[in-house]
């Protein structure tokens, strides 16, 4: 059974003191690298959420009941689109 993500789980990532870069797995297997909480934003209904590519030439948005964990990233750790 995937899990689902909550608005409460991504927000501790998301507004965590100090800041620590984080990944964002998804159903389908893709993931997100967020290495800079200005790279993501939460809609105001809180259920999607805008993640910035790591190009910074374009936007992924992201349903959150898609996301099935978030997880920090190690120092310095390049994470593989699929």
């Amino acid at each position: 059974m995937i899990q689902r993500m909550t608005i409460e789980q991504f927000e501790k990532y998301h507004r965590a003191q100090p800041f620590r870069p984080f990944q964002i797995n998804l159903a389908d297997g893709r993931n997100f690298a967020v290495r800079h909480p200005e790279f993501v934003m939460r809609t105001k209904a809180g259920r999607t959420i805008a993640v910035s590519e790591d190009d910074g030439d374009g936007i992924e948005m992201i349903d959150l009941l898609l996301v099935t964990s978030l997880g920090h990233l190690k120092n310095g750790s390049r994470t593989a689109r699929k």
